[in-house]
């Protein structure tokens, strides 16, 4: 087996194909662990949150929030009397306006 499997990697061809698919598989395999890590990085994260968590996240004021909702700057949903904030919204928001 082991002399076939020699013969078989003399063959250019054969190597390139091997190697090739290794690398897919490589690929494949790295991809999955980064989205597990991902996934891993943000136990517990809810996916929406309510004004005094966004303003402890954010370190702003009642004032600065309100101006930040009035100008559009920052998205959310009321329910009845409670406002909610789509944290990927705000992750979001926090990329597009850093330096």
């Amino acid at each position: 087996m082991k002399d076939v499997l020699e013969e078989r990697l003399k063959d250019n061809n054969f190597r390139n194909w091997l190697l090739n698919m290794l690398y897919d598989i490589k690929s494949e395999i790295v991809s999955e662990v980064k989205q597990i890590i991902r996934e891993k990085e943000k136990p517990g994260v809810k996916k929406w949150i309510k004004s005094a968590e966004v303003k402890k996240l954010l370190n702003v004021s009642h004032g600065k929030l309100q101006m930040m909702r009035n100008n559009k700057t920052i998205s959310f949903t009321r329910i009845g009397g409670t406002l909610y904030y789509n944290v990927e919204d705000i992750e979001r928001m926090l990329e597009e306006n850093s330096a």
